[in-house]
């Protein structure tokens, strides 16, 4: 059976910066700078097919610096020249200058982060914290972040169950008032003290009434909480 190709999420904003990229390579000068770039990188004119060359496709899938970035180089001199990021466009644009095809891109795009060092400091602390990243093109709309987030939130929480940690349990605990984490604590570091007593103090210091069971569950389950993660 065939799987339905998904389109691409585009608000209106976003289609006219893909008009806009339609319009540049149907222009003579760029299309003349493009097969210039072809010629000096032996690439043929009509491109290469993926089905009668696989080694290329598996290089650029691969990201093979030493084939691809000679030509990626030349390739971003040519897109700043159209105010094209060569960050973002880099890669559709050489897909299109090997393959022939400009293909369809999302307005946002995940990355399941393991290793990332930002700028001079090494922020691995953080990258640990935060490992999967959201990236989003200044041309994405509300619409476009919400609706990718809910069309790939399997591929997001799969990242995610990647990086969790077995004996971490973040969820699970329930937040509680001021005064019941006070007498919860006030328990929990007075447990060693008889139950009748603490149940005067409770009543003095917090206005409270428990009786021992109380107090000795109350006990019991906040020494079970304070000993896991």
């Amino acid at each position: 059976m065939k799987t339905k190709k998904r389109k691409a999420v585009i608000n209106q904003s976003y289609d006219k910066l893909w008009n806009y990229v339609r319009y540049i390579i149907r222009r003579e000068d760029f299309i003349e700078k493009i097969l210039g770039l072809k010629k000096k990188h032996g690439i043929p004119d009509e491109c290469y097919s993926v089905e009668n060359n696989w080694d290329v496709f598996v290089k650029f899938s691969n990201d093979d610096q030493d084939y691809l970035q000679p030509i990626i180089k030349d390739l971003n001199n040519i897109l700043s020249e159209y105010g094209l990021c060569a960050t973002y466009w880099e890669d559709i644009f050489t897909y299109y200058i090997l393959f022939g095809e400009i293909k369809e891109f999302e307005p946002c795009s995940v990355r399941g982060l393991i290793i990332m060092t930002f700028s001079k400091n090494n922020n691995a602390d953080k990258n640990e914290a935060f490992p999967i990243s959201l990236q989003i093109s200044p041309y994405a709309s509300k619409r476009d972040m919400l609706d990718y987030i809910e069309k790939e939130y399997d591929m997001i929480e799969a990242y995610q169950k990647f990086h969790r940690k077995d004996n971490i349990k973040i969820g699970k605990f329930k937040s509680k008032d001021k005064k019941t984490q006070a007498i919860h604590d006030f328990l929990y570091y007075n447990r060693e003290t008889p139950r009748k007593i603490l149940c005067e103090q409770v009543a003095d210091l917090f206005n409270e009434i428990l009786d021992e069971g109380n107090v000795g569950k109350l006990i019991s389950r906040e020494v079970h909480l304070r000993q896991e993660v």
